[in-house]
């Protein structure tokens, strides 16, 4: 690519889902990309910008979940403080992958992410399986890891509002042999 006569290289690397794609984003992948954009003039010196670009479907929350959500999350029956760093985080992201099933960016509904604002302490992927969307039957076979703290993590419950466009979730995790903590996630979709 060229901007002006300058070479452009434009890179897309999806943050949840590991796909990378070189100038042309496939809009059809939900993920969170970091874009970069680079540009190096005829002297030789170059500069990079970078910008997150959010792809995400939007599901009816009766044939799909898929979407963009804000969360609001307490641990263990509590909020942090200050609450307001765990009400209405952005953003938490749920994806359809090609076998039905479907993930989430961060089944601690963004707690440490945002709430503590710890880079790279999301617990993504999971395999949430919805066997019927409104009669709330799902499955969860996987155990998923923190990225940053370790330990397991099991999501336990999900409740869809199509209504009110929400899921409410739960997720278990056993952060050591003597700590657990529950995570009551309430998430609405964002609608674009």
């Amino acid at each position: 690519m060229t901007e002006n006569e300058v070479p452009l290289e434009v890179q897309f690397s999806g943050q949840y889902r590991g796909n990378t794609f070189e100038n042309i984003l496939d809009t059809n992948v939900s993920d969170i990309y970091t874009q970069e954009f680079t540009a190096t003039n005829q002297e030789g010196f170059s500069r990079t910008l970078i910008r997150e670009v959010i792809v995400a479907e939007t599901g009816d929350l009766t044939n799909s979940i898929a979407g963009l959500y804000r969360s609001t999350v307490f641990r263990n029956g509590v909020q942090g403080n200050p609450a307001s760093a765990y009400t209405n985080i952005e953003y938490i992201l749920i994806w359809e992958n090609e076998d039905g099933t479907y993930g989430i960016s961060d089944a601690f509904g963004g707690w440490y992410l945002f709430g503590r604002a710890i880079p790279g302490s999301e617990t993504p992927g999971g395999i949430i399986i919805a066997n019927n969307i409104p009669a709330n039957d799902f499955d969860f076979p996987a155990t998923l890891s923190n990225s940053y703290f370790g330990g397991e993590a099991q999501i336990t419950q999900m409740t869809v509002n199509p209504a009110d466009n929400s899921i409410d979730l739960t997720t278990v995790w056993q952060a050591d042999v003597s700590t657990t903590y529950t995570f009551d996630i309430h998430l609405e979709q964002v609608q674009f």
